[in-house]
């Protein structure tokens, strides 16, 4: 191989970085980055594979509804893959085909739940292509996945199974804000709890003197001073019996604030979620996919390699 004489523009040499790694490896799962190589310290550069060298994937996560399957290859039992979407504004968008991470059992089991809901009707809004013939069913399984990054066409890159969400509803799936890495870095960006809303849409902005004062209904936006917060759904109910809605209950945590944070302060967070009301179903939230920057955050990694984010309360 030629020795370059001189840098070249097209290649970026990177340092080393010592003890650090776990920090690196948080960064770069932060700002959506394949992952990182790690090498062992005394190794020797080689022309071949070792196992002094490791390529550590920064995986993503994310819930999706399942809108069909296709069918088997080979020796392969009852389907090949399932193929996967999200909503946006209501309607079901495709991001991927989805045939790794089952074993003999899950496959099974995810085929017998999926009959009942068969369908000669495409759930998606746009019908995907699919490699091998498929079956349509009623979008109302969601799956958990993980996969290596987003493609420009807002494609999963290598999804892989990893089990069935029954505490998650599919109209909960929908694409995510994504934002730029620069404002993740810097902590630029005020408006990360602001999603896109639909065309027509508006919400009334209140300081927080009006937000403790009115009845809070829909969608408003919460002016602190310091950030703006998308607050929704705030007619729903959570307490059926006593007919206590969620802006209420954001009222009340509002107002006991400041005698719950001080013994909150610096702890990573694990989230309750009741969706449906207190009580119906609840499931524990333990990462935040995308965080807002102005929440300090804590990773910590699985045995499979993959990154939960946990909130720190910061007040």
């Amino acid at each position: 191989m030629k020795r370059l004489s001189s840098p070249s523009p097209l290649l970026k040499y990177s340092d080393h970085v010592l003890e650090d790694g776990r920090e690196l490896y948080d960064q770069v799962a932060k700002l959506g980055i394949e992952g990182i190589v790690a090498k062992r310290q005394q190794s020797t550069y080689q022309q071949k594979r070792s196992s002094d060298w490791l390529k550590i994937k920064a995986l993503q996560r994310t819930e999706a509804v399942i809108g069909g399957y296709t069918q088997p290859r080979g020796g392969r039992p009852f389907f090949g893959a399932l193929v996967i979407g999200l909503y946006r504004e209501g309607r079901l968008h495709y991001i991927a085909h989805t045939g790794g991470g089952f074993n003999s059992r899950t496959l099974s089991d995810v085929y017998k739940l999926l009959q009942p809901l068969r369908t000669k009707v495409c759930p998606f809004s746009v019908k995907p292509q699919t490699n091998e013939p498929v079956e349509w069913v009623e979008p109302e399984l969601v799956c958990e996945v993980k996969f290596s990054e987003w493609t420009n066409d807002e494609r999963l890159r290598h999804p892989i199974f990893q089990g069935l969400r029954q505490d998650k509803r599919p109209v909960e799936c929908t694409f995510e804000r994504k934002l730029p890495s620069r404002a993740i870095v810097d902590g630029s960006s005020n408006t990360a709890m602001i999603e896109k809303r639909p065309k027509g849409a508006s919400s009334k902005t209140l300081s927080p003197d009006d937000f403790l004062k009115k009845k809070l209904e829909g969608e408003v936006l919460l002016n602190t001073g310091k950030q703006t917060l998308s607050l929704t759904n705030l007619h729903k109910v959570y307490w059926p019996h006593e007919g206590i809605t969620k802006g209420q209950l954001l009222q009340y945590y509002y107002r006991i604030s400041p005698y719950i944070l001080p013994y909150l302060k610096n702890r990573p967070l694990i989230l309750k979620r009741y969706p449906d009301g207190i009580e119906k179903p609840a499931f524990h939230q333990h990462s935040l996919k995308e965080p807002p920057s102005f929440v300090r955050t804590f990773q910590r990694l699985l045995e499979t390699g993959s990154p939960v984010i946990h909130p720190v309360c910061n007040k």
